[in-house]
């Protein structure tokens, strides 16, 4: 009787001992599900700012562009003849003569003695770009104009058209064929 007591007891600590067991893998399950939630959470409040932060940059992107386009429009309407240079500059006619606009400041800049001007396209051969550039018949000469109205580069009496194209080849500036 003393073995079978001593085994009632040993099954009834064995059930005890799996009791507790038990709950203590419920316990830590549950804690596990929680931490899970807490983190699936905070992944979630992250996803959301960065989402945030994108839509707010596009936005702001998006204002941006309407900006440009709107102002560029409004430009455009002071001008007869308008032709879009860069992103900064344009060259615009009006009553006769030409003006280099700065849509960073908000200027215009007359091209005295001017009787001709085009935006016309320079392709950069050793460098695979193209570019706009000014080209003003200033004093019965051509000249490629710099932003601010000065003259960059004297071109003397060439034949320049608005359908003319320029090439940059080994440093020389020449039409393009």
């Amino acid at each position: 009787m003393k073995n079978n007591a001593k085994t009632k007891i040993s099954l009834v600590s064995i059930l005890v001992i799996l009791g507790v067991a038990a709950r203590m893998m419920r316990v830590i399950h549950r804690q596990q599900i929680r931490e899970q939630n807490r983190q699936t959470i905070q992944t979630t409040k992250k996803v959301a700012e960065f989402q945030k932060t994108l839509d707010e940059e596009e936005t702001k992107k998006r204002n941006e562009t309407f900006n440009k386009i709107y102002n560029e429009s409004l430009v455009r309407n002071k001008f007869e003849n308008w032709q879009k240079v860069d992103e900064v500059h344009g060259l615009g006619q009006r009553t006769g003569q030409f003006y280099i606009y700065n849509f960073e400041k908000k200027e215009e800049i007359l091209l005295e003695n001017t009787d001709q001007a085009f935006v016309l396209p320079i392709r950069d051969k050793s460098n695979n770009v193209t570019f706009e550039a000014i080209f003003a018949h200033k004093d019965g000469q051509w000249h490629i104009m710099k932003p601010d109205g000065s003259s960059q580069l004297q071109l003397g009496a060439a034949n320049i058209s608005a359908e003319s194209k320029f090439v940059i080849e080994n440093n020389v500036l020449d039409y393009d064929q």
